[in-house]
């Protein structure tokens, strides 16, 4: 399971702590956004979602990184500019601080195995 961290902006005014969730896909990450968007209240007064990742580093000190934005639509479609990486000269900050996208077709989240 991968911890996740949920910011609401409500009206465009910066991001604020909505919640934490643990998921193994992009899919489960994915409806938990989707409830967040619609318990925030932002789906009647507008704004959009952060999503960061949040794991431990080799000092168990909390790490946190940043995917990006998305809003959802009226049909529960999000829309989101988050980036994951997907080449090598990118994954390596993933890889070091543990975290890594398994199948990026598939959009599978998952720890490194120790």
């Amino acid at each position: 399971m991968v911890k996740f961290e949920i910011l609401e902006s409500l009206n465009y005014r910066g991001g604020s702590h909505h919640t934490f969730v643990y998921a193994d896909t992009a899919e489960e990450v994915f409806e938990e956004i989707k409830d967040a968007w619609h318990t925030s209240g932002i789906s009647r007064h507008g704004g959009e979602l952060f999503l960061n990742v949040c794991f431990q580093d080799e000092d168990n000190k909390e790490i946190s990184l940043s995917c990006g934005s998305c809003t959802v639509d009226s049909d529960d479609d999000v829309y989101s500019s988050f980036n994951f990486p997907y080449e090598e000269k990118y994954k390596h900050k993933w890889y070091s601080l543990g975290l890594f996208l398994d199948d990026y077709e598939t959009q599978v989240l998952a720890p490194i195995e120790s």
